[in-house]
């Protein structure tokens, strides 16, 4: 786009083939810009999602991991005991 309008630079006036020209640049560069916004913003939407469903995991297995925790120290415990009963 940037070479596109270097051709009118140091112009005084332009001609209405040259104004057209231009709205049909801009409009296609628009065009690009706003599908390309889009994609933007559906990555996004679907980072947002993988996320919130790894966040959900994490969750998860942090409670999964203090359940865990919390059998192995009574595991711990309850062999403490019959060491020292031997």
């Amino acid at each position: 786009m940037k070479d596109f309008f270097a051709r009118f630079r140091g112009q005084e006036h332009l001609s209405r083939k040259d104004i057209r020209a231009i709205e049909r640049e801009v409009n296609e560069w628009t065009k690009g810009y706003k599908k390309y916004s889009q994609e933007c913003l559906e990555t996004l939407q679907a980072l947002q999602e993988a996320y919130d469903q790894l966040a959900g995991t994490l969750g998860v297995l942090h409670k999964q991991n203090l359940e865990l925790e919390e059998e192995n120290e009574a595991l711990r415990d309850a062999m403490r005991r019959a060491g020292q009963m031997r």
